[in-house]
């Protein structure tokens, strides 16, 4: 789970003390607790874990009434997973993937890696010259057997999504999957340098498994993994305070004092994942929505990319966006790594600008809060000044090679003008993405009535209901 709403440099300073410090291993041979289960942990602290219906399912329960301000939960420093932990303790990582100019693995490619040979029981360095061939951090026991992320998505549920949204899931498959065959082709080389299979190689599903579980589980942008906190779901609005205990020596999460309500004895422990986050960033990050009416700040957030703003304006101006133009226009972006990364979001709930003078039924733009600088309505702004500016370009061209062949013809051309081409395309790309939506919603009624695939469709079921509510 990624906390964003949480003040965690504090935590982080400490914690990086903590690890130089102690030098701790994923499994401490000093720690006292180190055979205690989750369970145990919760027990101890009168939580539990439990199923909530209409929720996120699997979740963390109180068993006793917690007043504002008062400790939820407390997890001693050793469970917690760090990249350092695990070159700690499998330096042959650090070999591998760090110091190896190849690669350039970010803490959340190294944690998957860790959790992946741990769940394989690779033996673990203690920084002593000894192994524990069995060792296993706490972090495994809260993991679930299966993981269900966009980059496992079947092709068929894959279809329910708008065009934009499954390029965006074919970009991060094909980036996993580039990833994975670099880290096979790592391990076996290590192996046969070494005479023998002396790392176990990760099949393609454990390595997307442990990828999710990572992606789905780590704390702030210095990635950590921290069990028990990573069990309790997302609700928006829900303040909780989050540090790090210098004395005590574990991360504690209590209610916030501010707050005025009781956490009653059988409710489930929840805290917001940020309360800007959209649904479509829940789906790719943690394979789940929540109903737009759970986040009244967030609106209604449609999501485009550069394909839809240029085929946008094809639709306006074909003579103008022609489409060899335009498809070489994005392969240069490409090789130039211009090409926009991210989604270009546009919320329909927050302000609307007439599209002109006779049309005030479109919604369009984003409000100035959102056009800070790396938001998605910035991106969205800058884009469309991007595709605008190609335009005038190609219609500056275009006239002057007129003019020379005939430099006394008025020609049609020379008279088009781009004044408001930029709402224009907003009105496109909103009824594209009306026509597209509909297309999807007949797809997931196919699917929901024909009951083919079953086995398959019956495991995906949560991520096609949480698509239905993205959509």
């Amino acid at each position: 789970m990624f906390i964003s709403t949480f003040k965690f440099i504090k935590v982080q300073l400490v914690l990086a003390s903590v690890l130089q410090s102690h030098a701790l291993s994923i499994s401490s041979p000093n720690n006292s607790s180190k055979n205690q289960d989750i369970n145990t942990i919760l027990a101890d602290q009168n939580l539990r874990i439990a199923e909530f219906e209409g929720s996120g399912g699997r979740g963390v329960q109180t068993l006793v009434d917690i007043q504002p301000g008062e400790l939820i939960l407390a997890i001693p420093d050793i469970h917690a997973l760090t990249k350092d932990r695990v070159l700690e303790s499998y330096p042959f990582l650090q070999d591998l993937f760090v110091s190896s100019p190849k690669f350039d693995l970010n803490d959340v490619e190294i944690l998957a890696l860790g959790i992946f040979l741990l769940k394989k029981k690779v033996p673990v360095s203690r920084g002593d010259g000894t192994d524990d061939r069995h060792s296993h951090s706490l972090i495994l026991s809260t993991l679930p057997e299966k993981q269900y992320p966009v980059t496992k998505i079947p092709d068929k549920i894959k279809r329910c999504l708008p065009p934009t949204y499954q390029r965006k899931v074919d970009e991060i498959q094909l980036k996993y999957n580039n990833l994975y065959v670099q880290i096979y082709e790592a391990f076996e080389e290590f192996n046969s340098n070494n005479g023998e299979d002396i790392i176990p190689i990760p099949s393609l599903d454990d390595f997307l498994w442990a990828m999710a579980s990572v992606q789905s589980r780590t704390f702030t942008t210095k990635r950590f993994m921290i069990p028990g906190i990573d069990l309790i779901n997302h609700k928006f609005g829900t303040k909780v305070d989050f540090e790090y205990n210098a004395e005590t020596k574990q991360f504690e999460f209590r209610s916030t004092k501010s707050s005025r309500d009781i956490i009653k004895k059988g409710e489930e422990i929840t805290f917001s994942y940020g309360d800007e986050i959209d649904n479509l960033t829940l789906l790719i990050n943690f394979s789940f929505c929540t109903p737009k009416e759970s986040n009244e700040r967030q609106g209604v957030l449609l999501s485009f990319d550069l394909d839809d703003l240029l085929l946008a304006a094809q639709k306006i101006l074909p003579n103008v966006y022609l489409d060899p133009i335009c498809q070489n226009f994005k392969i240069q972006l490409k090789q130039e790594n211009k090409y926009p990364d991210s989604l270009l979001a546009f919320n329909v709930a927050k302000r609307t600008i007439p599209v002109d003078e006779n049309d005030t039924s479109v919604s369009q733009g984003t409000c100035t809060e959102e056009e800070r600088k790396g938001s998605p309505g910035f991106y969205l702004r800058t884009a469309l000044s991007v595709v605008q500016d190609l335009g005038e370009r190609l219609l500056s061209d275009a006239t002057k090679d007129d003019q020379n062949e005939n430099p006394e013809s008025d020609t049609k051309i020379s008279k088009i003008s781009l004044k408001g081409l930029d709402s224009y395309m907003m009105k496109k790309l909103l009824e594209q993405r009306k026509f597209e939506l509909e297309q999807c919603f007949n797809r997931i009624n196919e699917i929901e009535t024909t009951g083919e695939d079953d086995s398959i469709l019956e495991e995906w079921k949560p991520f096609l209901s949480s698509i239905k509510v993205l959509l």
